[in-house]
């Protein structure tokens, strides 16, 4: 599983994932970068990747709609940027695939 990280998200949380050999690149490295939601998404699914964002536009039915290859929408950006990375983690490593599913950690 490919992970794209929307631009809200940490650098610290694509480095902590890198740690951990997870597929992962950060919007801010891509040609979409700044670009609005939906191309984000495209990019994303056109990519095969599993998008992560702390953006809750991305919870909208339009995008759950569309065929895509998963969503994880972090609901605090209170907590501690390793703790969001391990729940990252461990959502990948129990699902083989996140296909049209929409993962909310809280």
């Amino acid at each position: 599983m490919k992970l794209l990280l929307d631009e809200n998200v940490p650098d610290d949380i694509l480095q902590i994932l890198r740690i951990k050999r997870i597929p992962v690149r950060h919007v801010h490295n891509t040609p979409v970068s700044g670009s609005n939601d939906e191309q984000i998404f495209l990019y994303a699914v056109k990519r095969k990747m599993t998008l992560i964002s702390f953006d809750r536009d991305f919870l909208d039915d339009i995008y759950f709609e569309k065929m895509h290859y998963g969503i994880i929408f972090i609901v605090s950006r209170n907590k501690n940027l390793r703790t969001i990375a391990q729940s990252v983690s461990k959502v990948i490593s129990e699902n083989k695939s996140l296909k049209n599913r929409v993962v909310i950690i809280e």
